[in-house]
């Protein structure tokens, strides 16, 4: 947008806001439409000057923060005598001794002052919640005050430092954890499933302590990295087309790397095979 020349000199007749205002879209809906934006404007502004700290969501935060940097700076530069102050004072603050404060106790306490009279803090105590859903703008809660308020400081952001305990210890943690999680993973990946032949059928069945499906001889396979051996209940009527009852106990632990090896040397029949 290009302003005439005569824009430059109506300008000084302004004073500035000592912060950048950025000109951007807020997502602030309404039911009433704009004249409830305007409603909902005062009374936040009224309830800033009251207390001089109050907790709200970003963009609403943003925009009140405007509005009241404008009204301190007209009633630091032009007092209570003023009329067209008075005017916007009395439009915007709807608890009418929020106007007697604002140029007998807040203008007062501005008036040496060369930097912006409110200040910003964000909570960080639901961003994640905000960056799950999207829509980290919009819930983003903050806190806006005005500056030399009798309350106590606001922390301040503390910077990130690798070095501190609470970061060692919790750096040793994780990787206690992910050693653990590659070991349990690494032992299920192990698992064999063993093909059981006999003369009439094949028995084809992922085996564990509650499967009870055998063979006529006895055999072995691994659950969680533990050696099994798995041996027939000759008491058991032999009928090739039922269920045959095993009895299961553990041997050894084998070593994830020495599995296949150990098994294909000391412990499979021929009548037995493995797929991994």
């Amino acid at each position: 947008m290009v302003f005439p020349p005569e824009a430059k000199e109506i300008a000084k007749l302004i004073p500035r806001l000592r912060y950048s205002v950025k000109p951007r879209h807020r997502n602030l809906r309404q039911p009433l439409g704009p004249e409830g934006r305007i409603n909902k404007m005062k009374i936040t502004l009224s309830a800033l000057f009251k207390y001089e700290r109050i907790e709200l969501f970003l963009p609403r935060c943003d925009e009140v923060r405007g509005y009241a940097e404008r009204l301190i700076t007209e009633a630091v530069r032009h007092g209570d005598q003023h009329p067209p102050t008075m005017d916007l004072a009395n439009f915007f603050l709807e608890d009418k001794q929020m106007i007697h404060k604002l140029f007998k106790v807040i203008a007062p306490r501005y008036k040496d002052y060369q930097t912006t009279y409110t200040n910003v803090h964000l909570i960080p105590d639901k961003c994640h919640l905000a960056a799950e859903l999207k829509r980290a703008n919009f819930l983003q809660e903050c806190v806006l005050e005005l500056k030399g308020n009798p309350y106590p400081p606001m922390p301040s952001k503390p910077k990130p430092n690798r070095e501190s305990l609470t970061n060692i210890l919790l750096k040793e943690a994780n990787k206690e954890f992910r050693k653990m999680k590659l070991k349990s993973e690494s032992a299920e990946s192990h698992s064999l499933k063993i093909c059981f032949r006999t003369g009439r059928y094949q028995v084809e069945d992922q085996i564990s302590l509650s499967i009870r499906h055998a063979c006529e001889s006895g055999s072995y396979y691994l659950e969680g990295g533990v050696l099994v051996e798995v041996s027939v209940d000759h008491s058991a009527k032999r009928d090739p087309f039922q269920n045959i009852p095993i009895v299961a106990s553990k041997l050894e632990k084998i070593q994830p790397h020495k599995m296949n090896v150990f098994l294909d040397q000391h412990l499979f029949p021929q009548n037995s095979f493995i797929e991994n």
